[in-house]
């Protein structure tokens, strides 16, 4: 292996661990730390961030966040968005 071949390889590699890094070092947007210091149930800690991006943004970017958080799909999550008072 040349070289430039070595100079490639490591090059690849150092942009992958900086993009995996990256992804790891990342918090939730749109999440603030008193999500995770809240004593409520996680259940309602969602409705009420999902009722304030509703309220704040709309419904597409509530069903967006609630995505983010639950790892739902777009109709689940539209359903759940749907039934907020």
């Amino acid at each position: 292996m040349g070289f430039a071949e070595v100079v490639i390889v490591v090059l690849v590699v150092v942009i992958v661990l900086l993009f995996l890094l990256s992804r790891a070092a990342r918090p939730l947007s749109g999440t603030s730390p008193a999500v995770f210091t809240d004593t409520r149930p996680a259940d309602e800690v969602l409705a009420i961030e999902a009722r304030a991006v509703r309220d704040a943004s709309g419904a597409i970017a509530a069903v967006k966040h609630v995505r983010q958080r639950t790892g739902w799909g777009l109709a689940e999550a539209k359903r759940y968005i749907d039934g907020l008072d």
